[in-house]
Parts: structure tokens; C-alpha cells; sequence
């Protein structure tokens, strides 16, 4: 966090810290946040965020996974920049995340706008990056699912193209028909419970 004039409490800049850090321990990426007073009038904020985001280095080198939440108090205007790897989160979020922060700022309520700014990007960035791994958990999970009831199936076929060759043989026909899996649950009895039942077969 970067605030060299002290529009944030101490204990909040304590807590943003502990917050981003955290964030980052957990996820790779890196999160900044920069309030200065005002940009120059040849600059807009949209270019001076990209330079402050560049010269930062700001995200992992492989992924590109840094964010920068900038504020320009004086000038009235906020941007969150983005490196490439976070480009889910779409524009039209980041214009919602600022509105929730603005009603703070026009109370100059520094502390809870940048706290709000700071858990929503937090917020959005695990929401999408963890879709991913849960949308590959259901496929896999359905995979598995269908693998199993088709190897099922091949047992019921089994069992039934036993009982039909059974009833087929005139010499079996009136002998009882014995099978070691259960017709229901498809699952094999215990040893001793064949030998049992072949006693009487």
C-alpha cells in the first residue's frame, strides 16, 4: 500500500497489509494500492496506473497476475489495471467495484473505500480463477460416473446372458440357477456364501 501522505489510518494500513499479503501467499498474485494526492494535467489516470503497474512489476513474471488499485484524491478519479492474466475479471466488474466504493470516498472515508476496493477484486479474482478447478472436478467427477454405471450394466448383461443359457439347457432347465453376485446390488458374496449356496446347487 502505498500512501506517502496519510489518507489512510495506521491501523488500517496495518490491516490492508496483513490482507494483501495473505492474498498473495494463497493465490501468487499481488494486489496494490496507491493513493496520491493528484496526477499531472497532461496525464490520465488510465496511463499514469499503467506506468505506476509497469514500473511496479506488479503480478508474477510467468502469469501476469498483478492488480493495481490507484486513487488520485484530489483529481476525483480511481482506476483498478489489470496485468493479462487476471483479464476475467471484465470491465463492467471493475466499474461496479468502484461504484460500491464511491459513496465512501465522498465522505472521504478513505479507510473503508480502499478496504472495500481491496476485498472486491480479492473476491472476484477467487471466484474466477477457482471455476476452473471446480468446473474439471465435475467433469472428471461425471467421467467417472458413467464409467462406473457402464461396467455395472456389463455385469447385469452378464448375469442375465447366464440365466437365458441356463434356461436354455434342457439338461439345467429344472436345476436351480445359482450366481455369485447379487442381482440387485451387482456385488460379489462372500466366499463362504457361494460355497453355501453351491451345496444345493
Amino acid at each position: 500500500v502505498y500512501d506517502p501522505l496519510g489518507y489512510l489510518r495506521v491501523q488500517t494500513l496495518k490491516l490492508l497489509h496483513k490482507k494483501l499479503q495473505l492474498f498473495h501467499d494463497e493465490t501468487t498474485a499481488e494486489l496494490a494500492v496507491a493513493l496520491i494526492d493528484k496526477i499531472s494535467s497532461n496525464q490520465s489516470i488510465s496511463s499514469f496506473s499503467i506506468q505506476v503497474f509497469d514500473i511496479w512489476k506488479l503480478g508474477n513474471k510467468e502469469t501476469n497476475n498483478g492488480m493495481l488499485l490507484l486513487l488520485s484524491i484530489d483529481d476525483r478519479e480511481m482506476n483498478i489495471q489489470l496485468g493479462k492474466g487476471v483479464k476475467k475479471i471484465s470491465s463492467d466488474q471493475l466499474q461496479a467495484i468502484m461504484q460500491k466504493m464511491i459513496p465512501h470516498l465522498q465522505k472521504e472515508d478513505y479507510d473503508k473505500a480502499v478496504d472495500i476496493g481491496i476485498t472486491e477484486l480479492i473476491s472476484k479474482f477467487n471466484e474466477l480463477n477457482l471455476f476452473g478447478p471446480y468446473f474439471l472436478m465435475c467433469v472428471c467427477g461425471y467421467l467417472c460416473q458413467c464409467c462406473s454405471e457402464k461396467i455395472r450394466l456389463k455385469k447385469y448383461q452378464k448375469e442375465i446372458d447366464g440365466l437365458q443359457q441356463h434356461l436354455q439347457d434342457k439338461q439345467s432347465a429344472h436345476s436351480p440357477y445359482f450366481s455369485p453376485v447379487c442381482a440387485i446390488c451387482m456385488e460379489r458374496f462372500s466366499d463362504e456364501h457361494i460355497e453355501r449356496m453351491q451345496k444345493y446347487v
